[in-house]
């Protein structure tokens, strides 16, 4: 079982190696460079990653999303992390690609793919989002919570005291 890194000096090469061998066994980091921090209600980090070994072509830039702001809610990545581990692959949603999902019952920590690679936009949640990005946004939490309309259990969603990770992420 791989922890959930306390801060961001948690996440080292033999972190990220043991989270991705979860989806990709036989990867082995060798380095991590932090190439970018952004700070937010969680906390996003661009890293730049070599490997020693690759045999499932893992990119070498990623992100990492947790809760190491000040004021960030641990269990809201807790969720994210849950959903990425089990609920991900139940959905026909567009998500970024999950490398690692590692949480306990307080943290999580998500490694996904770099989507501005992949063309998309980081926004800012200070400017407004277009009517089109808006529609867009709804058409997949409607996807999402089509999926366990009028269920609610989800075989392998772990429950946590005082909630249930999958009625966290669908809120």
């Amino acid at each position: 079982m791989v922890n959930v890194p306390e801060d961001l000096d948690g996440v080292t090469p033999e972190w990220l190696t043991g989270a991705l061998a979860q989806g990709q066994p036989g990867t082995v980091v060798s380095s991590i460079d932090v190439e970018q921090v952004i700070h937010g209600s969680l906390t996003k980090v661009l890293l730049a990653v070599e490997f020693a070994d690759n045999p499932h072509e893992v990119p070498s830039s990623l992100y990492l999303k947790a809760a190491y702001e000040d004021h960030g809610i641990p269990t809201s990545v807790r969720s994210e992390a849950v959903f990425y581990a089990i609920g991900q692959p139940e959905v026909d949603m567009s998500t970024p690609v999950p490398y690692a999902a590692v949480y306990d019952d307080e943290h999580g920590v998500v490694v996904m793919e770099n989507v501005v690679v992949s063309g998309a936009t980081i926004t800012d949640p200070r400017v407004g989002w277009s009517v089109q990005l808006v529609a867009d946004g709804l058409a997949q939490l409607a996807s999402l919570h089509a999926r366990w309309w009028g269920d609610g259990r989800v075989p392998g969603i772990p429950d946590f005291e005082g909630s249930n990770a999958l009625g966290a992420i669908l809120m």
